[in-house]
């Protein structure tokens, strides 16, 4: 359908809700189209069925209260906490041609958008920190089981050796091994002190060549100036799906230029551009730390779904 000739006083906008049609919450289109366009807005059409609205509004409305009005009625006609981005349509082309990577039928990108500045990136770093942290852990945890199997080989040893110095003569048990010239517990100790002076995901890239490089390539490859913990922890845990053209990666991000980023605040919104394996969007690590209630003022869609709004 070809888009409405605009008022010279009005602007297009586009009403991205979060959580329509999922989690049990069912909102017929034609009703959510009806409810929108009883309020101050012109030539209002709904986009699939996953809360998308567009809509024609005065230029000399603020977009914050123009999402305000929206919320107010969306919420009270369907009875929740409605949080709705409302985005001029020139931006959404704008973030859309922005997005760092090109269509992938392997990995899907995405568009999250917040309408509290500052929230997504708080949300990668949270993410950063928790994969770091379940590094750590993992590795901990395989310390731990090497620990108490070296204390039962230690037990063990140490059985033996009481066995045949119980023997007369120095006779060796039929069957037992060879006694060890390493005291009992050299092992342990060793697994201990690894144990405790085991070093943080950053400190084991810097002193790791190979992941170092990695990341590197990574950066050179897809032209992004950060390259997140997610990668790293990605390569050195060895969790991620194998892809030629992205390298180990369980997911990647990209927040917005400075620019960008200014002229989304003036407005109310922050985005960041996430990329991940196609049928994982709700089990990547930065999935999981959306969808905490933390960072409930956020909302996310397909890039290929926001092509549909032009």
């Amino acid at each position: 359908m070809p888009a409405p000739e605009l008022d010279a006083a009005d602007v297009r906008l586009a009403a991205l809700l979060r959580g329509v049609n999922v989690g049990g919450r069912n909102i017929q289109m034609y009703e959510l189209r009806d409810t929108v366009g009883a309020l101050d807005v012109r030539n209002v059409r709904t986009v699939l069925a996953s809360g998308n609205v567009l809509l024609d509004a005065a230029a000399s409305v603020p977009v914050p209260e123009v999402r305000a009005r929206l919320e107010q009625a969306i919420g009270e006609h369907f009875e929740y906490e409605a949080l709705v981005a409302v985005v001029p349509l020139p931006l959404v082309a704008e973030i859309v041609e922005g997005s760092p990577w090109p269509d992938d039928d392997a990995w899907h990108t995405y568009v999250a958008f917040s309408t509290e500045p500052g929230l997504l990136r708080e949300a990668t770093t949270v993410t950063e920190e928790q994969v770091e942290a379940e590094a750590e852990a993992a590795a901990a945890a395989e310390d731990a089981a090497e620990a108490a199997e070296a204390a039962k080989d230690a037990a063990a040893g140490a059985g033996t050796a009481a066995r045949v110095a119980a023997l007369p003569g120095g006779i060796t048990e039929p069957g037992a091994p060879a006694p060890s010239d390493a005291p009992a517990g050299t092992r342990l100790a060793e697994v201990r002190a690894r144990a405790s002076s085991r070093r943080t995901l950053a400190e084991t890239l810097a002193a790791n060549e190979a992941a170092a490089a990695r990341v590197t390539e990574l950066r050179e490859r897809t032209g992004r100036t950060e390259v997140c913990s997610v990668v790293a922890a990605s390569f050195l845990v060895g969790g991620a799906e194998r892809d030629e053209a992205n390298g180990d990666l369980l997911e990647s991000w990209q927040h917005p230029s400075e620019d960008l980023a200014a002229r989304l605040a003036e407005i109310g919104l922050d985005v960041l551009w996430w990329r991940c394996p196609r049928g994982s969007s709700l089990t990547t690590p930065l999935a999981r730390t959306l969808a905490r209630s933390r960072f409930s003022r956020t909302t996310t869609r397909n890039v290929r779904t926001l092509r549909r709004f032009a």
